[in-house]
């Protein structure tokens, strides 16, 4: 995912130099995750990348709205996530795709793919917030911040979504 912040201050004017450097941050910060946590919805690189440039472009058009958010990390994320599914509601059928693990992968190489094919099986909601905690290291209170769902109801999703992975993998192992 190429989208560099030279693009994305050059539609600013100069007057908002504030704005794009605020912008460069974000994406700084949060770009890699916001993409793996599009990924994991959209399960289309191509998708993902879109869903991301599109929230970005938005910010670049109204720089205040990230400044406005009680929550910048939380407004990245559910801006992404409406993305995702807007993009999802245009299409018919999900492309499979690789899950990018990032630097938070911890299953050993066997059992890597098994992993990635599991979590294109899980329901989207569990799926959403097993990588907002597994691969972004939020909190269940930043993930219902994001979801808008209660913390135990983010607790109850990663709970049964890793149960299933745990399963898949214990399976994997008997044979």
């Amino acid at each position: 995912m190429e989208v560099r912040s030279l693009a994305l201050t050059t539609i600013l004017s100069r007057d908002n130099q504030k704005e794009a450097l605020s912008l460069e941050t974000a994406y700084d910060t949060h770009g890699a995750g916001l993409y793996r946590f599009a990924l994991a919805l959209t399960r289309s690189e191509a998708d993902a990348e879109d869903a991301v440039q599109d929230v970005f472009l938005r910010i670049a058009q109204r720089p205040a709205a990230l400044g406005e958010a009680r929550s910048p990390r939380a407004y990245l994320y559910f801006s992404v996530r409406n993305a995702c599914f807007t993009i999802i509601k245009r299409r018919k059928h999900f492309q499979e795709s690789d899950l990018d693990a990032g630097g938070g992968d911890k299953v050993s190489d066997g059992n890597h793919l098994l992993v990635r094919r599991e979590m294109l099986l899980l329901p989207i909601e569990q799926c959403e917030v097993i990588v907002l905690k597994v691969y972004d290291g939020m909190t269940f209170d930043e993930i219902s911040a994001v979801l808008e769902i209660s913390k135990n109801t983010a607790a109850s999703r990663y709970r049964y979504g890793i149960g299933r992975l745990r399963n898949a993998l214990e399976e994997t192992d008997e044979s």
